[in-house]
């Protein structure tokens, strides 16, 4: 969602932030360290304020956690503040990214391979509801910057 939102970012012309960064970057941890230190109810607050903060940009693009839209009425207040795109990757391109990055992801809590691929589907589970309430999904497939920006222009966004 980095990679996709800067360049959508810079094609509009727009400032990019993203949510996790700025957490890590004001509570001068990593996101595992603020989860094993503080919490994981402390961090899901974290991100509801920086949202609430977030509203205040014009011309921004905002990359959020996965967690965030399940999170308080977070995923409301984001459509009732901006335009919600979803970025569907398959599964077993996040399984993948998982067991690359064992240990890095804090709701995950084992580095097993197989345990990580039933925590991730309980995970996709889960927060499909929520997922499923953004105004526009992208298939990884579909996540052409230039594309997307010719659509959002039809659609006058």
């Amino acid at each position: 969602k980095t990679t996709f939102g800067t360049a959508l970012a810079t094609e509009l012309g727009f400032q990019f932030v993203d949510t996790d960064l700025k957490i890590s970057s004001q509570e001068k941890l990593s996101i595992p360290e603020i989860f094993a230190q503080k919490g994981e109810n402390h961090f899901r607050l974290l991100e509801k304020n920086l949202l609430q903060e977030t509203f205040r940009y014009r011309n921004a693009v905002i990359a959020t956690g996965g967690g965030l839209p399940c999170f308080f009425d977070n995923i409301q207040k984001i459509k009732e503040n901006g335009f919600s795109i979803f970025l569907e990757t398959p599964r077993n391109v996040l399984l993948k990214r998982l067991i690359e990055q064992a240990g890095q992801r804090p709701i995950f809590g084992t580095n097993d391979p197989e345990k990580l691929a039933v925590e991730l589907d309980k995970k996709l589970q889960e927060r499909q509801k929520y997922y499923a309430e953004a105004d526009w999904v992208l298939v990884e497939k579909d996540q052409n910057v230039k594309k997307v920006i010719q659509i959002l222009e039809v659609m006058e966004l």
